[in-house]
């Protein structure tokens, strides 16, 4: 009974981890495309395309943010990693958030 129970706090704590982590790949993605599509000059089709792909990737991490709340994640600990996610410079910062969503780590 005792290890049933630690395998379910395990579980329960992967999928924490989980949406807190797509949340800050996808909240990454929105800003970096935003930050995109508004630098280029031109409204073209490649613009618009930016922008719909950064309002795609918002909607995702707000549903993961809304999903990792209800599941019991901590407020401070999913708001710091939005933000951060938010302000990554660099594609390595991305690669690193990818990963670690894929592997459950962050």
């Amino acid at each position: 009974l005792k290890e049933r129970k630690r395998e379910v706090n395990r579980a329960h704590g992967a999928q924490v981890h989980a949406a807190i982590s797509v949340a800050g790949v996808a909240a990454a993605i929105a800003a970096i495309t935003a930050a995109t599509a508004t630098s280029t000059a031109d409204e073209g089709i490649q613009s618009k395309t930016s922008m719909a792909v950064a309002s795609a990737a918002a909607l995702v991490a707000a549903q993961c943010v809304e999903v990792a709340e209800s599941i019991g994640a901590d407020r401070d600990h999913l708001s710091s990693i939005i933000t951060s996610a938010v302000n990554v410079k660099h594609p390595g910062d991305v690669m690193t958030l990818t990963a670690a969503a894929a592997t459950g780590i962050y």
